[in-house]
């Protein structure tokens, strides 16, 4: 007859740590568990950042920049994080200004390089639509064309909240 294993000890560790609440203010973490530098709305001239949804890295040249989707700002924010113990911003848009028209509730974003150009696509479901973007220069990028739904031959794009892309 075998004998029923013992309870566990109460000393022992939980299997996993706890998970971690959601940083207030919102703040980018290289990870969760372990941050190694933060940018926060509002603070060191990190103007694009609040509830921060979405981030994708991209480099030019030796640098490494993440560009964040921010729908409290209608936005987004790029900064430079090639020290990632200290992010610093670079450029950023925000709807309505310098030709952006689809980041209203900016929620997701995706980049992407044709030849030497760095590009982002950028997924607002307010606006039910896409914004692309070119960011070859983070510090100042340029609107380019928009995707919206019901508009042209686009009928899927209602409530956009994901972006992604691939090569072909």
């Amino acid at each position: 007859s075998e004998s029923p294993l013992p309870p566990p000890s109460p000393s022992l560790p939980p299997p996993f740590p706890p998970p971690m609440p959601p940083p207030f203010p919102p703040q980018l973490y290289v990870s969760p568990m372990c941050p190694v530098g933060n940018a926060t709305d509002g603070i060191n001239n990190f103007a694009h950042l609040e509830g921060a949804t979405s981030v994708a890295i991209f480099t030019i040249d030796v640098r490494t920049f993440a560009i964040v989707a921010s729908p409290g700002d209608d936005g987004v924010q790029i900064m430079d994080v090639s020290d990632p113990s200290s992010p610093v911003p670079a450029g950023s848009a925000t709807n309505g200004v310098g030709g952006f028209t689809m980041l209203k509730r900016a929620q997701s974003v995706a980049t992407f390089t044709i030849d030497e150009s760095t590009f982002a696509i950028v997924g607002s479901g307010a606006d039910n639509g896409i914004q692309l973007m070119n960011v070859s220069d983070p510090y100042s990028p340029v609107a380019l064309g928009t995707a919206q739904d019901d508009v042209g031959n686009f009928s899927t794009l209602a409530g956009a909240s994901g972006v992604a892309t691939f090569k072909i």
